[in-house]
């Protein structure tokens, strides 16, 4: 009869054993998801704030009704021209003249 209750104490503590086996895998399942949640949540947040910082800024701009009417501008300033070749444009005339 000793043997069995040996036996009987053997198998209980084996499915206890079993039992806090189960539940830590359950315990190590729910910590990873929960892992996996704040660290989505953290990259979520983390792609926001990067698009947010290199967004382009509104600059400000001057604004004005336009109108209809002449225009006239010159450019006054001394300038000189560099040139590595000259060329001569010209247009090819041929025709007549009459009166």
């Amino acid at each position: 009869m000793a043997a069995g209750v040996a036996s009987a104490l053997v198998v209980r503590r084996r499915i206890d054993r079993l039992d806090m086996v189960a539940a830590l895998k359950t315990r190590s399942e729910e910590m990873n998801r929960r892992t996996m949640i704040i660290g989505g949540a953290a990259a979520v947040t983390l792609l926001a704030l990067l698009a947010w910082a290199f967004a382009p800024r509104p600059l400000e701009v001057e604004v004005a009704e336009a109108t209809t009417g002449p225009f006239e501008t010159t450019v006054d300033e001394d300038a000189r021209t560099r040139l590595a070749d000259r060329y001569v444009v010209s247009a090819p005339l041929a025709g007549r003249c009459s009166e």
